[in-house]
């Protein structure tokens, strides 16, 4: 099978197969989910959270394909328990959509038809420092920008900072998740999550190479 990348590949295909219905059920217990796709978004409201819907963050989505890139398996129990992704069950129900991936249900877990590249072995040995085009930053300032910095932070699982800011267009971003969203752009991969984007002087050094300004918030 050709490799498959999360978020050229993967994840629009999820977002499709989703959009096909407006009522999904979990595969144990039978509960309903109604699911909203607004752009590249996904938005569930449960019997629990009625009448509110909830975003589920692309980072569970994307922590599970590497999951399962990587051990070619993966149970719920092991999503929710060992990696902290809530909404396990969800998860289930949207993997269970793809053409290359099944449901296991005497061990309530995801499983790949067949052993599949996820495109990784491309930037394995790449990371945050390696992002050197000032292009890539701006895609992900452009991207923050169209989504709103609560909803970018949430999408792509990131907090806000607290200590430094980027300074772009006389507005203030999020070094550390602008970082890891341009990495991404910049060779055409998945975004890095927040635990591979470490050492803040060292991003702070790598914005102002690029020519992008960084303050320090005021006790």
């Amino acid at each position: 099978m050709k490799d498959k990348n999360f978020e050229n590949e993967v994840f629009p295909s999820i977002l499709t197969e989703l959009g096909k219905a407006k009522f999904h059920y979990t595969k144990t217990r039978r509960d309903r989910n109604q699911v909203d796709i607004r752009g590249r978004e996904v938005w569930v409201m449960t019997k629990k959270s009625k009448p509110n819907y909830q975003m589920i963050p692309c980072h569970f989505f994307e922590k599970t394909w590497e999951l399962l890139c990587e051990k070619n398996s993966v149970t719920q129990n092991e999503l929710s328990k060992e990696h902290n992704i809530k909404r396990s069950a969800f998860i289930l129900i949207a993997f269970d959509l793809l053409d290359f991936v099944e449901y296991d249900g005497a061990k309530n877990a995801l499983k790949l038809k067949c052993r599949v590249n996820s495109g990784m072995e491309r930037t394995v040995n790449r990371t945050w420092k390696d992002v050197n085009n000032p292009e890539s930053i701006w895609k992900a300032i452009r991207r923050c920008d169209e989504m709103g910095r609560d909803n970018f932070l949430t999408y792509y699982g990131y907090g806000m900072a607290t200590k430094y800011a980027l300074m772009a267009n006389g507005k203030r971003y999020d070094p550390k998740a602008i970082l890891g969203v341009a990495y991404g752009y910049e060779f055409n991969c998945e975004h890095l999550p927040p635990h591979k984007v470490k050492k803040a002087k060292e991003r702070q050094n790598k914005f102002l190479k690029l020519g992008f300004d960084v303050i320090k918030f005021r006790d």
